[in-house]
């Protein structure tokens, strides 16, 4: 069995677990399980069908998607996407069933009525910025890139695996675009709809906005590695690039972004202060 299938079978299940948890009803084990989805079976049903029906379609759509694209690392990076995105649809679905059901009025835990918008200080900003710097750096490798590249290396440095470098390219867009859509979905759920990240071990823990800012820092810490993934991979098979007037304009420009992202941030800061 190939990896595509594999992965298809994987998105089914999901969809069998939200078929399972809609059978079983509120609980604490399997489902979509966020505070105002546990407190109602109303919300907690419509919810979990809805998320069965969504993956199922996923599915669909990605197995034929992989019919297409049969790269390994394409395959996986559109597995990853389209999990996030269904997620994040689910996401703003429940909170409108929750909205028009129970107004987010809790019945049972009253800790996670939500008391104020949460917020992450520049967060869509340096989303953005993550964005232009992958972009430059994307624009860097597909223009000085040979169309066979090393992507994979043992613990000496050596190669150990080869692909296409469209693949690659592709794969690494793909990735880095449905981040920055779902940072964007996340921070405006957080300013909208807080009660999303009130409930939960982590906000019972490390207080109402733990789980918030995770969420966002682990997203751009993603976008990091991505940008850094690209860059070493690129500096690797550029052992005898050509030399050009464009990507050497791109890679000033690079450095220079990233040697003022600190600098803007300090500045916007004082700013509001």
């Amino acid at each position: 069995m190939d990896l595509g299938a594999i992965l298809t079978i994987t998105i089914l299940i999901v969809a069998l677990i939200f078929l399972l948890a809609r059978l079983i009803g509120p609980n604490l084990f399997i489902g979509f399980r966020i505070g105002y989805t546990v407190i109602d079976k109303r919300v907690w049903k419509k919810t979990h069908e809805l998320g069965a029906a969504i993956f199922l379609i996923s599915s669909i759509i990605y197995y034929v998607i992989t019919v297409f694209f049969r790269d390994t690392l394409a395959m996986i990076a559109i597995f990853i996407s389209m999990m996030l995105l269904s997620t994040i649809i689910l996401l703003y679905k429940s909170i409108e069933y929750a909205e028009k059901i129970t107004g987010f009025e809790p019945t049972l835990v009253k800790e996670i009525k939500p008391l104020e918008p949460l917020k992450a200080e520049h967060a869509d900003l340096v989303s953005y910025v993550l964005l232009i710097i992958f972009l430059i750096a994307f624009t860097y490798s597909t223009l000085t890139l040979p169309e066979t590249i090393a992507i994979r290396f043992d613990l000496s440095g050596n190669p150990v695996a080869w692909q296409d470098k469209t693949s690659f390219l592709i794969s690494m867009l793909t990735l880095t675009l449905t981040i920055t859509i779902v940072i964007k979905a996340v921070t405006h759920i957080g300013a909208k709809h807080p009660i999303v990240f009130y409930s939960g071990l982590i906000a019972r823990k490390w207080g109402k906005r733990a789980l918030f800012l995770f969420t966002i820092y682990s997203l751009q810490a993603s976008e990091i590695i991505i940008i850094l993934s690209l860059l070493a991979i690129t500096i690797y098979n550029l052992q005898k690039p050509e030399t050009t007037i464009m990507p050497t304009i791109l890679l000033v420009i690079s450095l220079t972004i990233i040697f003022l992202i600190p600098i803007l941030l300090i500045h916007l800061k004082r700013k509001k202060t």
